[in-house]
């Protein structure tokens, strides 16, 4: 099920990579939501209700709708794996037996149809397992004219963790992995501590690595342990710009100059936190991990300042914009008004409280924001490899398939090597398709080839599911028989395995040469004439790639015209005495012999 939501965002990425307008579907949009009632009490022989609604952009019937439904137990085995129908309302229900410990996957998937997009989620379930941990600060403070949006979307973050199974519950230390610093302290609900820098730093080094486990359930220093719990630090409000962007300062607080904290100190709170992890394997001496896994978010203007100062192996940072160029100034718009729909993370985090991955989530909310006429002068930044350059290919494949309070580990990624491409196609609108995977745990569970045609084309993106070769190790194949257009298409070849990795992938260009004209069109007659008007009818030429017909007109004494190009049809009406001719057009614009009536 992990295969639609990592397809859903990766052609996105691709599109959006390769320049292409990347247009919404004519269908409907949809959204499947999934959620759990466990507990940090829940134990094998446990029964946990796993429960959602399947809804649409604008309508859903009132009809039964069937979804498909993966519970995968932590050995590999699955709780259940079929259709599960919802009710009339969208929503849908499944008890499932706990039987041991661990993180159970589950996935939910609405295929789609002619009207609706297909869409999906997926949760990782904790049992008798940690999982990530979340602060958030609301910034700015009261007095500042942006603190309800920042409220509201400070709320939403809040909410959008405890849907994705992180504990919350504030004055509890076993029962609380969400730490909330928002203006009015403890006095509101769901709230730990004030916003203030102080509370900041005691929630990173006391708070955090108090939460971040070390050992596993025999007690035993754990690398892995620490590699699928990550933090996430989630800042929203206003950025104070410095000519340095490592000291550009998050306020806490607009009406106190001392309630503020620079990128280059924020980076020293984390690095801080993971010396003190490492530290506990180092005087065991034992290996330590190779990092600790982090994602801060930072939403407000320019707050792209924020991507390089804290940029590391193992973290993911995410910003609402990007810098603001100290020259030009431009740059660093930020959309953060009114109810907060419209700012970065919003978009972002509906996208996760669905289900989705990072990757996928951070392409839908950059793709509304640069698709908005009213908001494409902002320009949302990821990174993830560590060097301190957002939005590259590779950033945003190595969180194609990592959830945001998760992170699988303990199997290597696949890896794409050779592959069909760099060739011309000649007349011909087939071709084999074929792409060499390695798995070293030999556990793929899919390999796709997406064809995107030229821009002008007719075509339409397609995803080709490739499988493997009977009998060669390695390769994967498929065909796809819709090179009808002239012109350069592309084939991005994609491979996900079974724990969810996803491999870099590869793509190649396929030069389409149209040079074959269409087939005649075959029996042009007049179906009704009367004075200047004439009716015309014919047989569609036998062409595949027949695009479409023109008509052309011969006065008497004078030389032919084009009447029209009449499309893709096979009779038209005219007001002519002359003589007249139909002809068929492919794609490439080449012209069949006419035939005259």
């Amino acid at each position: 099920m992990k295969k639609t939501i990592f397809l859903l965002g990766m052609i996105i990425l691709i599109l959006l990579g390769q320049d292409v307008q990347a247009q919404e579907s004519d269908r409907e949009r949809t959204w499947v939501t999934l959620r759990s009632d466990h507990t940090l009490l829940t134990q094998p022989g446990d029964t946990i209700t796993l429960s959602g609604d399947l809804s649409a952009e604008n309508y859903l019937p009132p009809y039964t709708i069937p979804l498909m439904v993966e519970v995968q137990h932590p050995d590999g085995t699955y709780a259940y794996d079929d259709v599960l129908d919802t009710d009339y309302q969208g929503h849908y229900e499944l008890p499932v037996v706990v039987e041991e410990p661990g993180y159970l996957r589950v996935t939910v998937e609405f295929g789609g149809n002619l009207i609706y997009q297909p869409s999906g989620s997926e949760i990782i379930i904790p049992i008798q397992q940690p999982i990530g941990m979340a602060i958030v600060v609301a910034g700015n403070g009261r007095s500042s004219d942006l603190f309800d949006t920042i409220e509201i979307v400070s709320d939403m973050s809040v909410a959008t963790f405890r849907n994705r199974n992180m504990l919350d519950e504030p004055g509890d230390s076993d029962a609380n992995r969400i730490y909330y610093l928002h203006p009015d302290g403890v006095a509101r609900d769901g709230v730990d501590a004030d916003s203030t820098v102080a509370n900041l730093i005691w929630a990173i080094e006391t708070w955090a690595a108090e939460l971040i486990p070390t050992r596993d359930s025999d007690g035993i220093l754990s690398s892995e342990v620490v590699l699928t719990t990550p933090l996430t630090v989630i800042l929203i409000g206003s950025i104070n710009e410095d000519p340095d962007p490592q000291h550009s300062e998050f306020v806490f607080d607009v009406s106190d100059a001392s309630e503020m904290i620079s990128a280059f100190e924020l980076n020293i709170l984390l690095d801080n936190l993971e010396d003190s992890i490492m530290q506990q394997f180092t005087d065991a001496e034992v290996a330590e991990p190779l990092y600790v896994p982090m994602n801060i978010i930072v939403e407000g203007p320019t707050s792209g300042d924020f991507v390089q100062p804290l940029s590391k192996t193992g973290r993911v940072v995410l910003t609402s914009t990007d810098s603001v160029d100290r020259v030009t100034r431009e740059g660093g718009r930020s959309y953060l008004s009114a109810d907060g729909s419209v700012a970065f993370l919003s978009m972002f985090l509906s996208r996760i409280a669905s289900g989705q991955y990072i990757q996928p989530s951070f392409a839908h909310a950059r793709y509304e924001i640069l698709s908005n006429q009213a908001l494409n002068l902002q320009n949302p930044q990821l990174e993830a490899t560590g060097n301190g350059i957002a939005n590259q290919i590779a950033d945003e494949y190595a969180t194609a398939t990592m959830p945001l309070e998760y992170r699988p580990v303990g199997d290597a990624r696949p890896r794409l090597q050779n592959a069909f491409g760099s060739i011309t196609l000649r007349d011909i609108p087939v071709a084999h398709l074929w792409v060499y995977v390695d798995d070293a745990e030999d556990s793929l569970d899919a390999v796709y080839a997406v064809v995107i045609p030229p821009e002008d084309s007719f075509e339409e993106t397609h995803v080709v599911n490739l499988t493997p070769h009977p009998t060669e190790p390695n390769r994967w194949e498929g065909e796809y028989a819709g090179f009808y257009g002239e012109g350069n298409y592309t084939a991005t070849y994609l491979a996900l395995d079974t724990a969810g990795n996803a491999a870099e992938p590869i793509t190649k260009t396929i030069i389409v040469s149209d040079t074959a004209p269409p087939l005649d069109v075959i029996n042009l007659r007049k179906t009704f004439e009367y004075g200047d008007r004439v009716d015309l009818k014919w047989y569609i030429s036998e062409s595949y790639d027949t695009q479409g017909y023109r008509i052309y007109v011969t006065p008497p004494n004078g030389d032919e015209f084009l009447w029209g190009d009449v499309g893709n049809v096979h009779e038209a009406r005219l007001c002519t005495s002359f003589w007249t001719s139909v002809c068929a057009v492919v794609r490439a614009a080449l012209t069949a012999a006419a035939v005259r009536s």
